[in-house]
């Protein structure tokens, strides 16, 4: 994990009509080929959400976003060398259309069934998407 740091975060957005926005991970990246986040390194001194937010505009391009201060989760790895913080955001824009980087090859807007379901267009979700839904299902 030394390449990606300790620590990481992202963002899951939902539109104003409860759907979520997924990214279709690329081959270049971490978990190709799965239905993730926006989000990325927490660089030394940065603040999760701040890394949250500055990963989100860099893979999708500047968008009205409202994202809430506290996690939804934050997830620590097995060996505790590593943890993941996610927040919510809010899309002020509804369901737009992301301006994707090298990192995602698709998007899609999708419910929490589908997500929860761990499939979604033939394609796996990323465990810690699943686990971030029903976090926010459940809080604790």
């Amino acid at each position: 994990m030394s390449y990606w740091g300790r620590r990481a975060a992202g963002l899951l957005i939902r539109s104003p009509y409860g759907r979520y926005l997924l990214l279709l991970r690329s081959a270049y990246v971490y978990d190709p080929g799965v239905w993730g986040l926006p989000g990325g390194r927490v660089e030394d001194n940065e603040d999760p959400q701040d890394a949250a937010v500055r990963e989100t505009e860099e893979e999708i391009g500047v968008q009205s976003l409202r994202v809430y201060t506290k996690p939804i989760s934050i997830w620590h790895a097995p060996d505790a060398n590593f943890e993941y913080h996610t927040f919510l955001a809010l899309s002020l824009s509804g369901e737009f259309v992301p301006v994707l980087n090298w990192e995602n090859d698709g998007y899609v807007w999708t419910t929490e069934n589908e997500i929860l379901s761990g499939r979604i267009e033939g394609r796996w979700v990323h465990p810690g998407v699943v686990r971030s839904v029903r976090a926010l299902k459940n809080p604790a």
